[in-house]
């Protein structure tokens, strides 16, 4: 847990955790399970701050390889001229993919002000840096997230039952199975609230509630065009965090086998299981097995 800068005034560039080696070779730097809370307001200069920063400032860009996942970051500092960012690759320098391959940074909570969530060659917002650094897809910024007590440091997540995506929002790393308190991960032990299936973001594995915000996956493979008229199956394979539903709102699958089954409107059906009499002639019958 790292908290900097509250109550602070000064035009200090505060940095949670800063890669900015330049060995021979760099070692990787794997970055996981942190929390880091930058705050406090600057009273003048120009000075940025940064939670997490991949360089040291100055036009010489480093370009260590990074593994950066499962950090919760969030970057409330404000005033003065400066701007203040989750996460930054080489500020005052060009950047580069070097050392930052896809994903590298990965299932992190990163807030900030909306338009400097993140620094690539430019101030971008989490959609700017998600593109520019080809990663963070599955991280999120600009959501609620209640500490303890951050005033000294007390970074522990108070967060209630309220669904968050903190809660088992990580993703497994094996050298990693315990927390700041030494609770195992997933969890903790005796976890009520319906987490605890994976990770939790940053530094406290605590007992949360799980906020879905994951679309179902969905496996099938799609049948080839035929000419034959015999009965076909396909199967699609449904899973989802939160469960899949059964009964009469279980998941269609949408098929069309006779293109020219016109509906009354004159367009073709796409039925789950047969057209509707309603709008129009029905096709022959076709076996749908969904298995989930």
């Amino acid at each position: 847990m790292i908290a900097l800068g509250a109550g602070q005034t000064t035009n200090t560039a505060f940095i949670g955790i800063q890669a900015n080696h330049g060995s021979a070779p760099d070692p990787l730097d794997q970055i996981y399970f942190n929390t880091i809370q930058i705050s406090g307001t600057a009273g003048v200069g120009s000075i940025p701050s940064f939670g997490f920063l991949r360089g040291d400032l100055t036009a010489s860009a480093r370009n260590q390889t990074i593994d950066f996942r499962n950090n919760l970051i969030t970057n409330t500092r404000n005033g003065g001229t400066g701007a203040h960012f989750a996460i930054a690759n080489n500020f005052g320098a060009t950047a580069s993919n070097t050392g930052w391959p896809v994903n590298a940074s990965n299932f992190n909570v990163l807030n900030a002000d909306a338009a400097t969530v993140g620094h690539w060659n430019g101030n971008l917002s989490f959609a700017g840096w998600k593109t520019a650094s080809a990663g963070d897809g599955s991280s999120t910024s600009g959501i609620a997230v209640n500490f303890t007590n951050p005033a000294i440091g007390d970074l522990h997540l108070n967060m209630g039952v309220t669904p968050t995506q903190i809660e088992s929002g990580g993703t497994p790393i094996e050298s990693t199975t315990v927390d700041f308190d030494q609770q195992v991960r997933p969890g903790p032990v005796g976890s009520v609230n319906g987490g605890a299936f994976a990770p939790d973001i940053g530094a406290d594995e605590f007992d949360g509630t799980y906020l879905d915000v994951i679309a179902p996956n969905i496996v099938y493979a799609a049948l080839p065009n035929t000419t034959f008229t015999a009965d076909r199956t396909l199967s699609a394979t449904i899973s989802d965090f939160s469960g899949v539903a059964t009964g009469g709102v279980a998941p269609r699958i949408y098929y069309r086998k006779n293109a020219r089954c016109p509906c009354s409107h004159g367009h073709a059906p796409w039925p789950a299981a047969r057209c509707s009499a309603a709008r129009g002639p029905a096709p022959s019958a076709m076996p749908i097995l969904l298995v989930w």
